[in-house]
């Protein structure tokens, strides 16, 4: 019993002390504590990371460009979906002139 009760105190106290740390860090703060507190544990981690850490863009500059894509990509949608009829003759009619050459040696032409 008293071992089970102390491996249960050493659980809640490990727990405790790995809180109580993160919190000290700053990882439960706000997102720029959050990023400064992730910049600092891979500067110890491995010193190497932080130069690509700072090449990450922004959310705000990926939300723009996710945003200038997809207005872009619903555009070549929408235009293409309107010419498909234009498209459609236009190859159907290329598609009968070489069908309707087959047959035809070449000495017809």
């Amino acid at each position: 019993m008293a071992t089970a009760s102390l491996k249960l105190a050493a659980k809640v106290g490990l727990a405790g002390g790995a809180m109580y740390w993160t919190v000290q860090q700053g990882l439960w703060g706000t997102a720029e504590e959050g990023a400064a507190a992730g910049k600092k544990f891979a500067a110890a981690v491995m010193p190497s990371t932080v130069e690509y850490l700072d090449k990450i863009p922004s959310f705000a500059k990926v939300n723009e460009a996710a945003i200038k894509n997809w207005n872009a990509g619903m555009k070549t949608t929408f235009e293409s979906l309107s010419s498909a009829p234009e498209s459609v003759n236009k190859y159907a009619s290329k598609a009968k002139d070489a069908v309707s050459n087959l047959g035809k040696s070449d000495k017809d032409h």
